[in-house]
């Protein structure tokens, strides 16, 4: 459970989030690329001329585990 509970507590800026993100799943090649679609997403939108703060990383969201495979996204 502590596993779990480290992993909720995850958070702050898109970098910060990032950072965190790379240290809790060092060595696990599947979660390595899917920081790396983060990484690019949030590079593409800050090149679209969006601000860091209008693009938020949480990697708490989930939706429908077992069909999707890849980055979800909400919007507001």
């Amino acid at each position: 459970m502590a596993e779990v509970e480290n992993y909720l507590r995850i958070g702050g800026n898109n970098v910060e989030v990032l950072s965190k993100l790379n240290k809790f799943f060092v060595g696990d090649e599947e979660a390595m690329a899917g920081i790396a679609n983060l990484k690019f997403i949030k590079e593409t939108v800050a090149s679209m001329g969006f601000k860091p703060d209008n693009f938020i990383i949480d990697p708490t969201i989930a939706r429908g585990l077992n069909y999707y495979t890849g980055v979800i996204f909400e919007t507001n």
